[in-house]
């Protein structure tokens, strides 16, 4: 092993100990919608509109004021990426809205018209992380795509 080596390794084993402190479900979930929408390293303007939507018409986020979570998680995301974001804010997640949580997460992640193979490795990550049966996350998938095939999909 070289000595960049070396230095990618200890740098890469400083970072795997840093966790984002999520301050309440709320963040956990944002946080997670992050991870998903930013795993190309860019948040597209389709998927930066239905964060907001889902930030608006989600009664789960009344009285929290999202846009104050958002920069640190963004940060933190850019940093040290989707999947130790991910670890950060799944334990979080309570029982009852993990699968509300991954439905939401692919009807993020597919805003766009696609799914693309960073985003599926994502949804399977999070899906994972959040300890939701492999059945259930199926029928999630099954679902949706039964939902959106006619759908058009859009490009920039």
């Amino acid at each position: 092993m070289g000595l960049f080596d070396k230095l990618k390794t200890n740098i890469q084993s400083e970072q795997s100990d840093q966790k984002f402190i999520c301050l309440n479900e709320q963040s956990a979930w944002l946080g997670i919608l992050i991870a998903a929408a930013n795993v190309n390293h860019e948040i597209s303007p389709i998927e930066t509109e239905k964060l907001g939507r889902i930030w608006v018409f989600k009664t789960f986020f009344n009285g929290h004021e999202m846009i104050f979570y958002y920069r640190p998680i963004f940060i933190y995301c850019n940093t040290y990426g989707s999947k130790m974001l991910v670890d950060s804010c799944a334990p979080l997640i309570s029982e009852e809205n993990k699968g509300c949580v991954l439905c939401t997460v692919i009807d993020l992640i597919s805003s766009d018209g696609i799914i693309d193979a960073d985003e599926r490795e994502i949804f399977e990550y999070i899906a994972n992380s959040l300890k939701v049966p492999e059945e259930t996350s199926l029928k999630i998938i099954e679902v949706f795509e039964m939902y959106n095939k006619w759908n058009k999909r859009i490009t920039f």
